[in-house]
């Protein structure tokens, strides 16, 4: 598996659909991993690959929240702590254990922006928006007696087009 990573610098406009989910500390961290499978045969000996197949591309999107919406906070972590102990969770949608994502529609849009347009304009970086992505994992601490900083990490796949992400160059969310 190879990867390249990319860092939003500052701080970011992190948006659920077109709905502002909150500001990032620090920028957000994008991964994009691309699967690889190395196709050996006798040709080649058994240690060479005589060729490579492609397997796709992924990403993950790392970010610390300090200021957000709790309502759709909640609302994305029912894919991690839903329901009681012992008992199959609902996702957003209804999907359940052993049902696919894709078909239930249980992704959302994950968009993110820089926090200063014009910083967009003058380095020509626009924001990034993931059209099939969900919530892997979150880790809260509390920063000082009344702030609680959020860790998130989205997995994103490509969409029902094969699109993994689409590069947004407008200040205004899509």
């Amino acid at each position: 598996m190879a990867s390249a990573q990319f860092h939003v610098n500052g701080t970011a406009d992190v948006y659920i659909g077109s709905v502002l989910l909150g500001y990032s500390q620090d920028g957000v961290t994008i991964s994009l991993h691309y699967e690889t499978e190395d196709i050996h045969t006798d040709y080649m000996g058994s240690k060479i690959p005589e060729d490579v197949m492609n397997l796709g591309q992924w990403a993950t999107v790392k970010m610390n929240l300090i200021k957000y919406d709790t309502a759709i906070l909640n609302n994305l972590q029912k894919r991690i702590n839903d329901g009681t102990h012992g008992a199959a969770p609902n996702y957003y949608n209804g999907s359940a254990i052993g049902e696919l994502m894709s078909q239930c529609q249980d992704y959302v849009v994950l968009q993110i922006r820089r926090y200063n347009p014009a910083c967009e304009a003058a380095t020509l970086e626009g924001g990034w928006k993931f059209n099939a992505t969900y919530l892997a994992d979150i880790d809260s601490f509390k920063v000082g007696t009344r702030v609680t900083v959020h860790d998130l990490t989205f997995r994103c796949l490509p969409d029902a087009s094969g699109v993994l992400f689409t590069v947004i160059g407008t200040a205004t969310p899509s």
